[in-house]
Order: structure tokens, then sequence, then C-alpha cells
């Protein structure tokens, strides 16, 4: 349960009471919940929460950075309308493998344009070929060391009034544990002082899954 609650009734309560998948949806979830790696699958309710944000905003580019099984991916590309584009970032398609049927079934495939490079790389390009400020929203999940570096980039690349959504910004509890100076927690915590910070966003971080910031370019 990838999920700071303490609760599993509660946790079932939640899920009970607001998911509204697709059998597409759900096919590809319950396939990636019992393959190697299931703890790094988007959270269904955090998904949710995603899809009804995109929604809700009117998006119609995106970008997602880190794809993994295509959980997320695909449940954001059902979110957008059938002439918007999700710009979806990976250093591999190996966890692809066997999952990105699932985006041909749901008929959204044509929605998503699959970029297999470090995301770096990737985002640095579009905005060499004319993409700054052009995106409505950017959900970003991959390796937390070039977390700042994602934020540089994806700030650069969205519209003014875009928003982009941090995953694991609570990392399990542990940004808070004095003794954990991993790389990955280091970089957390340094992203998350420096959104605080930046006159340039307003964003707000909530225990939504590991915990989501959601930053706003003002």
């Amino acid at each position: 349960m990838k999920t700071l609650l303490d609760s599993n009734e509660l946790y079932q309560y939640i899920l009970d009471n607001s998911l509204t998948q697709t059998s597409i949806q759900k096919a590809l979830f319950d396939k990636a919940n019992v393959d190697k790696h299931s703890n790094m699958i988007t959270p269904p309710e955090q998904l949710q929460f995603l899809s009804l944000l995109i929604k809700i905003l009117g998006v119609k580019k995106m970008l997602e950075i880190g794809v993994f099984r295509g959980v997320g991916t695909l449940g954001m590309a059902i979110a957008l309308p059938n002439d918007g584009y999700l710009y979806a970032c990976d250093i591999t398609n190996e966890y692809l493998n066997g999952y990105q049927q699932f985006w041909s079934d749901a008929n959204v495939a044509h929605k998503i344009k699959l970029n297999i490079a470090p995301a770096t790389e990737t985002l640095k390009k579009l905005l060499s070929d004319g993409h700054n400020n052009t995106f409505d929203f950017a959900y970003i999940d991959a390796d937390k060391e070039n977390y700042m570096e994602y934020y540089k980039l994806s700030y650069q690349l969205l519209r003014k009034g875009g928003v982009m959504v941090f995953d694991n910004m609570l990392w399990s509890g542990n940004v808070i544990n004095s003794h954990d100076n991993e790389q990955s927690t280091i970089a957390i915590r340094t992203l998350n002082n420096h959104i605080l910070h930046d006159d340039k966003v307003e964003a707000s971080l909530i225990p939504v899954g590991d915990g989501i910031n959601i930053v706003r370019k003002i």
C-alpha cells in the first residue's frame, strides 16, 4: 500500500468511494501489482486525483517523467481530450514489455509520445525545438537525484499558470529523519525547500500517496 495512511480500512474506504477506473486500467494495475517492483506503481487514489486535476485544468499538452509500467501514463492519457498529447519520458522501455499494449486497448496510444532517453536530454531537446512555455502540466516520478534539474527544465517548458506535480516528496516519512542522508532523501528535501522559497511559483505539499508537491508557475 503506497500511502502514508496507517489505517488499511480507511484506505480501502477511500478506494471504494472515489475510484472510477476503466476495466482496462484495472487490468493493467492488477497485472503490474503482482509483477516485480510493484511498490513503484502510482497508487490508484493518487492517479484518480491527477486525472481529475488534468480535467479541471483543461490540460491538452503534458509531460510525464518516469513511465515504468505505464499505469500512470494510461490514466493520464485517458484524462486528456482526444487531441491532447502526453510526452512520456523514460531512460528505458524494458519495464513496458507486456504493458504498452494496454494503451492501444484503451484507444489512447495516439495521445502518447514515448521518448526513450535520459529525461534531461529529452527536456532540453524540447526546449531547443521551441516548446518552451507551451506545456500545461508535468508529472515527475523518476530518479530523485535529478529532481532539481527536472524542476528547472519543466519550469521552462510550462506555460504561465501551468502546473507540475512531483511524486514521493515525503519519501515514506524519511524527509524528517535526520539520520537519513541518502542522496535521494537529500535531493527531495532540497527541492521541497527550493520550491518553498521560489517566488516564481506557488505550491502545496500534500500527503497523497507518498507525498506530492503541486507547483503552479506564476
